[in-house]
């Protein structure tokens, strides 16, 4: 069915937000849609909270897996999938009423692009908006190779309720995303990148909010570190990314968005007394991303 849109909606222990996320896709005013929803193995009691949610409409449709987090939830979420596009929205962000309509028509104008991206919104928990910025800033509303390059480098950070992206191209995404539990959106986008386009809508309106709460910044751990580099190397070791860009950028950029990671890990290690684990991953920090310019 021509410009279909398919609006995937991962499901993990989040159900306090799931109702205002499906109303925001309801009251889409471009109407050719459908919502899948992912339950990526939730406990009984969640699950029942979700049908019970998600069953007040007849056109949604849900999805159980084995939990195997994010990444793995999507890729059943594609697989489902019958339409021309798709939209991942977290169970806890909203999209605004024209953000489906508004991606469409830019994919009018993108027809060579695997996708388009717009602008999102931080907003509290109560859905207020937490200031007027605007995420991706002005300087960061990339298209093209400079997109490819600073989402590499950990620069650019798009939202993937505001992302819309074709079906067929993420079916041949040469970066597999299953199986991450963290950095999947940014694996998946830096996979697409890798083949085709993807270009911002140039349109500054607001097509997604990202909401912001405790859960969203449980971060900076070693477990999270661990899962970044897996992200990291899933993405930096594919050969269609060593294909198109000098191996010297790539150890340049990987440099770049490694560091962190490795700091926290050197950290943790020599907490633990493990100087060999913490010696490894000091030698693997970019020691220059501390250098001044």
């Amino acid at each position: 069915m021509l410009n279909h849109v398919s609006v995937i909606i991962p499901v993990y222990r989040v159900t306090r937000y799931l109702e205002e996320a499906l109303q925001s896709v309801r009251k889409q005013t471009h109407s050719m849609w459908e919502i899948i929803i992912i339950d990526d193995g939730n406990d009984d009691a969640t699950v029942a909270e979700l049908h019970a949610i998600a069953g007040k409409y007849s056109d949604i449709r849900i999805i159980s897996i084995k939990h195997s987090g994010p990444g793995t939830a999507r890729a059943a979420g594609i697989e489902a999938s019958k339409s021309d596009y798709i939209l991942f929205l977290d169970a806890d962000d909203m999209l605004h009423e024209n953000a489906i309509a508004t991606l469409l028509k830019s994919m009018s104008f993108n027809v060579s692009s695997c996708g388009v991206y717009g602008c999102s919104q931080r907003v509290d928990q109560g859905g207020h908006a937490l200031n007027d910025s605007l995420h991706p800033g002005e300087e960061l509303r990339l298209s093209g190779k400079e997109l490819l390059l600073s989402t590499l480098s950990g620069q650019a950070s798009i939202t993937m309720g505001a992302v819309l992206i074709s079906r067929s191209s993420l079916v041949k995404c040469p970066v597999d995303f299953r199986g991450l539990y963290f950095g999947e959106d940014w694996a998946m986008l830096c996979g697409l990148m890798m083949r085709e386009n993807i270009n911002f809508v140039q349109d500054n309106a607001v097509l997604s909010y990202y909401r912001k709460h405790a859960q969203s910044t449980e971060r900076h751990n070693h477990r999270w570190a661990q899962r970044c580099l897996e992200s990291i190397a899933r993405v930096y070791e594919a050969d269609q990314l060593q294909s198109i860009i000098a191996k010297e950028k790539l150890d340049e950029l990987r440099g770049k968005i490694s560091f962190t990671p490795h700091r926290i890990l050197c950290e943790h290690y020599t907490k633990l007394g493990d100087k060999h684990s913490a010696s490894k991953h000091f030698h693997l920090m970019d020691h220059t991303v501390l250098m001044p310019n």
